[in-house]
């Protein structure tokens, strides 16, 4: 092999690829505990957001689960405010951390941009997060918080970062017995 060839261009890395790479995602998802995983009826979200985050909600629904999330999945999408702010959470409870990921890599990718709009989230969100990364008013944030996909959209960004905290708190109290272990 000469010199030019080991410095040659490899295949061109695509949109996904790239966003994988910039925010950790393959690492942090193989790093994940799978044995813990959070098993629960979202259908009082709304209230427990009004208490600790101070959510108005204007409407809650239960939504289809993308194909992504497997059979065994639930979606809830509420729409509100928090402070003024406009804010719209949409919840997606998979069986596994996997299905968890693969959600948020469709929600991520789902863009008619060249390049995924998203970039690292706070370290402490989650598996893993990422924010919306072009300026300007207004943000999102999705994270994988164990077996959920959370994706909160907010005309401020410091809103949504922070409800969805809220929602990672709720589910760090919410957990599944652990597998084999007695009811």
């Amino acid at each position: 092999m000469t010199t030019s060839d080991a410095d040659a261009p490899g295949p061109a890395e695509s949109p996904l690829d790239a966003f994988k790479e910039r925010i950790g995602f393959d690492a942090r998802i193989a790093a994940a505990d799978r044995r813990r995983l959070v098993v629960r009826d979202w259908g009082g979200l709304a209230e427990e957001l009004a208490h600790l985050g101070g959510f108005e909600v204007a409407t809650q629904s239960a939504a289809p689960a993308p194909p992504a999330a497997g059979p065994l999945a639930t979606r809830v999408v509420l729409s509100g405010a928090v402070r003024q702010a406009r804010v719209s959470v949409s919840l997606t409870q998979t069986a596994t951390v996997d299905a968890a990921a693969a959600v948020f890599l469709d929600e991520v990718s789902s863009t008619s941009l060249v390049a995924i709009p998203f970039g690292p989230g706070p370290d402490d969100l989650g598996i893993v997060s990422a924010v919306y990364a072009i300026g300007g008013p207004g943000g999102s944030v999705l994270a994988v918080i164990q077996n959920l996909c959370v994706d909160v959209r907010a005309s401020d960004r410091a809103v949504a970062v922070a409800l969805c905290r809220v929602i990672q708190a709720i589910a760090d109290r919410s957990p599944a017995p652990p597998r084999g272990a007695p009811p």
